[in-house]
């Protein structure tokens, strides 16, 4: 953003010391960028140094599949609207989710008895230690 902000004030009034400050910041950024990847260079050498004569573990890394990101973009709601909003994805997960595990009508937790069952298995319920 810093960069940014100088090159839009060098744009709007073009002056050498706007220009030296601008070149200074681009230097600055690409000697951080260029540390970062002399530490990834150094980090994958010493990896390949340790596990030189350990194949199989280095190798194994390598051919490891990478778990692949599963993000739900779109969905379907029960009434065939298609929702693509993360929030109302949200919303139609836990309506489902809801009536599928909320079948029968007296198992709210409002209700006393069925709290009074549920305190009661817990209060029962010996666990190991």
């Amino acid at each position: 953003s810093a960069l940014r902000k100088a090159e839009q004030q060098h744009k709007t009034n073009p002056t050498d010391s706007k220009l030296r400050e601008l070149n200074t910041l681009r230097h600055s950024i690409r000697d951080i960028s260029l540390e970062a990847v002399a530490r990834s260079i150094q980090w994958s050498k010493r990896l390949y140094y340790e596990k030189a004569n350990k194949t199989d573990t280095l190798l194994a890394r390598v051919l490891r599949p990478r778990p692949q990101g599963k993000v739900i973009t779109k969905i379907r709601t029960a009434t065939g609207m298609l929702v693509e909003t993360p929030e109302a994805i949200n919303e139609v997960f836990t309506s489902y989710f809801s009536n599928l595990y909320n079948h029968s009508p007296h198992l709210h937790t409002n209700n006393t008895t069925y709290r009074a069952d549920i305190q009661r298995f817990l209060v029962d319920l010996t666990l190991p230690k």
